[in-house]
């Protein structure tokens, strides 16, 4: 092994610590020269060699890992492990837990409670309440990137039901006979196929991850009044994947794989419904808006995979179900009472009734093919620009995923500072704000008339 040599002077700490040493050791010392150890910095010695073993680090390195630790231990309240769990020893240990603002534990609530459904629109702001209010703040730091996982949301699911849906599209192109002078092949569609499985089974592999690490943050994510209709999203997608399959890859599926899939999508409408109809913060009449219609496509989507594997009573089930919901919501989204709030018009209903009214009767035929082929080619562009441009963001620019302050935010909301007026001055100026203050609110009184003249009297009429 080699040793390096690093010459260094000795300062005056290195002086009061070798006066320390000494004491230990039973080395008496004066108090001439302790004081003069202490107070008097020492004159410039000489240089001697200090060997540095290798496996030494700076002690730069050793604060960077501190100030790491550190922030880390500020996202432990929304870790499964480090946070829930460690809550419920404490507990049992008959110890409570302490409440800094250190390691982001500063929930003033029980942990296990989740928040209300008003709690959300009072601190959120925008059509999908995903803008955090300026008089709100959040439980976790803004000042410093989070962790992957707290910062991509459910809503990921959209991409994959985007592409799905192009492959379902390019299939029913490639195989309908009334779409055959387009002559499409279905290698189109098996492309489309193959990369909704990749994002697909990477999101399901993220999402899996984050629920089992930070819970906290999905539990917040379910109880969204919006993020909470995106749990249908990976089911659906699961349900596009086999609409769309191949003919090459299979022309059959199993009647077992359709009551699979239903499964999770029948528990999630039982607790969804049920809240519509009998929960008193997240009633319908409350909560709808346009994301509602991800948790009802999923009945006509089974319908639709049930009625295609020939199966009669599962489909005509999920199909009634989902078109009396679909009825109430339309009519609770669209008719709403005067209390709610205002949809924004990006998100009002439009009727196309003008679409065809000066068009011939005779060419409506091929006037209705050419609108076919064109609205499909700008859906797949669209499609597939949005893909390029999310993949650009993901990996190229690394901004995809922002931090996530919706589901961060406190249970209760912040409490408005008070600002005092600072009247400890001089004497003349604390006057003149004591006289704005009287006078502001006055419509009688001229302002001009309360402010002291420099002079202290005031000029009279002459006679």
């Amino acid at each position: 092994m080699s040793s390096i040599f690093i010459s260094m002077p000795l300062s005056s700490e290195e002086v009061q610590l070798q006066t320390l040493d000494t004491k230990e050791k039973g080395i008496p010392i004066s108090s001439s020269q302790s004081e003069t150890a202490t107070s008097i910095h020492p004159q410039p010695s000489n240089w001697y060699p200090q060997p540095m073993p290798e496996g030494h680090e700076p002690q730069e390195a050793n604060n960077q890992s501190g100030i790491k630790a550190f922030k880390v231990k500020r996202f432990d309240s929304f870790k499964t492990w480090s946070g829930r769990l460690e809550r419920k020893l404490l507990f049992l240990r008959r110890k409570r837990p302490r409440k800094t603002s250190e390691d982001g534990s500063n929930i003033s609530r029980n942990p296990d409670c989740p928040l209300p459904v008003d709690r959300y629109f009072g601190a959120l702001e925008g059509p999908e309440l995903e803008t955090l209010r300026a008089s709100e703040e959040t439980v976790l730091p803004q000042d410093m990137q989070w962790p992957f996982l707290l910062r991509i949301p459910i809503a990921s699911f959209g991409i994959c039901l985007g592409v799905g849906s192009q492959a379902i599209l390019w299939k029913v192109i490639a195989t309908s006979t009334s779409t055959k002078y387009l002559h499409i092949s279905l290698k189109v569609n098996l492309v489309f196929w193959i990369i909704s499985i990749a994002l697909l089974a990477t999101l399901f592999t993220i999402y899996l991850l984050k629920i089992i690490l930070y819970f906290e943050a999905v539990r917040r994510e379910y109880y969204h009044p919006i993020r909470v209709n995106f749990f249908f999203a990976p089911w659906i997608s699961l349900l596009f994947l086999a609409i769309g399959v191949p003919p090459s890859v299979a022309k059959e599926l199993p009647h077992a794989l359709w009551y699979i899939l239903m499964t999770p999508i029948f528990c999630l409408e039982l607790k969804i419904y049920g809240q519509w109809m009998s929960g008193c913060q997240r009633r319908l009449s409350k909560v709808a808006n346009p994301t509602n219609h991800l948790s009802i496509v999923g009945n006509f989507v089974g319908a639709l995979l049930g009625a295609s594997m020939g199966l009669t009573e599962g489909p005509i089930f999920f199909y009634a179900v989902g078109l009396a919901h679909y009825i109430v919501l339309f009519v609770t989204l669209y008719q709403r009472l005067p209390t709610n709030e205002t949809l924004p018009k990006e998100l009002s209903f439009c009727y196309p009734d003008k679409l065809f009214q000066r068009i011939h009767v005779d060419s409506r035929l091929h006037v209705s093919k050419t609108i076919f082929g064109f609205l499909t080619l700008i859906s797949t562009l669209i499609v597939t620009a949005l893909l390029v441009s999310t993949i650009l963001h993901a990996f190229v620019y690394k901004d995809l995923f922002p931090n996530d302050l919706a589901i961060a935010i406190s249970s209760r909301k912040r409490r408005p500072q008070k600002k005092w007026l600072a009247l400890n001055g001089s004497h003349g100026h604390s006057r003149e704000i004591e006289n704005y203050l009287k006078f502001a609110n006055s419509d009688k009184i001229d302002l001009e008339a309360s402010t002291p003249i420099p002079n202290g009297t005031e000029d009279s009429p002459s006679s």
